[in-house]
């Protein structure tokens, strides 16, 4: 591959490769940031709580983009050893892959509570998700195992940067968006459900269902990006916005959740004809086993509790 270095084109290469390494070390910086500016809520609001599934959910989702960031980092700007090269790209690939389903996973759930525990919604889900991981699981096999890596000569320049291209992983990202698109249709009928039943909607629910869209509009404008990045794109920067989008995505899936949280702390019970709404003590989907201020029933109406039976909240 050392021939590459010859090549009237290498300069222009090399060029390119140096906005991967820009975008790599923004997206870290990113993370950095949401991390500090977050920390308080996460300390008050999560760390209290005992282990649960939903705890170990958010603090993998929360944490995990640093090592992935930083072995992008790492890898595409001074790995220079093939050996460790042909090792730490593809465990770096892998460790995407499982952090985008982990907030996918994340995603889910929320569905699943603003549904009221529905359990054909779950059903759908996980069999779609399933489904969706093992065809991203099946392409990411494929590309890697045609990727060709650099020899020292070429990786003083370029460092661990498959000398392949790697654009054929396009449809894995096509398959993240098919599962953020259910998400989305999910919400809107749920919402359009909700609002010809119930007049008043929870405070909780509105920081759900408006998270949940925010979340969606911004995600599809990145996929859309990294998409034509990866398809028409030179494919020397046809990654560049693979490291990005998955630090984006796990931090709008925090503050998703830090969000819900806080909602569920201010939240006094809402009042609609007939009696009072109240959610469930303990949530799933904000940390189940710390308490929540509980709402006081001010009327002698009937008091409905979303998520008591179920015991996750919406």
């Amino acid at each position: 591959m050392s021939s590459l270095l010859y090549d009237p084109a290498f300069p222009d290469i090399l060029h390119q490769l140096y906005f991967i390494k820009y975008a790599n070390v923004a997206a870290l910086t990113v993370a950095v940031y949401d991390y500090l500016v977050t920390l308080d809520d996460e300390i008050s609001l999560v760390w209290p709580s005992r282990w649960s599934y939903t705890k170990a959910l958010y603090l993998f989702n929360r944490y995990s983009p640093f090592v992935d960031a930083v072995l992008a980092v790492h890898s595409m700007s001074s790995l220079a050893d093939p050996a460790a090269c042909a090792i730490e790209y593809p465990a770096l690939t892998y460790l995407y892959t499982l952090g985008m389903t982990v907030s996918q996973t994340i995603l889910m759930v929320r569905t699943y509570a603003i549904w009221n525990c529905n359990k054909y919604i779950l059903g759908f889900h996980v069999s779609l998700n399933t489904g969706l991981l093992i065809g991203a699981v099946y392409i990411l096999n494929r590309v890697l195992q045609n990727v060709v890596y650099g020899d020292v000569n070429l990786m003083r320049y370029e460092a661990c940067m498959p000398s392949t291209s790697t654009q054929a992983i396009w449809p894995m990202f096509v398959l993240n968006m098919t599962s953020e698109f259910v998400v989305v249709v999910l919400t809107l009928i749920q919402r359009y459900i909700s609002a010809y039943h119930i007049r008043a909607t929870s405070p909780m629910l509105r920081v759900l269902y408006r998270d949940g869209m925010l979340f969606y509009f911004a995600m599809l404008a990145m996929s859309i990006l990294n998409l034509c990045l990866m398809i028409a794109g030179p494919p020397a920067v046809s990654p560049m916005m693979q490291t990005p989008l998955r630090v984006i995505y796990s931090t709008l899936c925090t503050r998703v959740l830090l969000n819900l949280r806080k909602a569920a702390l201010k939240m006094d019970a809402v009042t609609i004809p007939g009696g009072t709404v109240q959610f469930a003590t303990h949530s799933y989907l904000a940390f189940e086993d710390m308490e929540l201020q509980r709402a006081q029933d001010r009327e002698s109406g009937t008091l409905v509790s979303f998520g008591a039976a179920t015991q996750v909240e919406a």
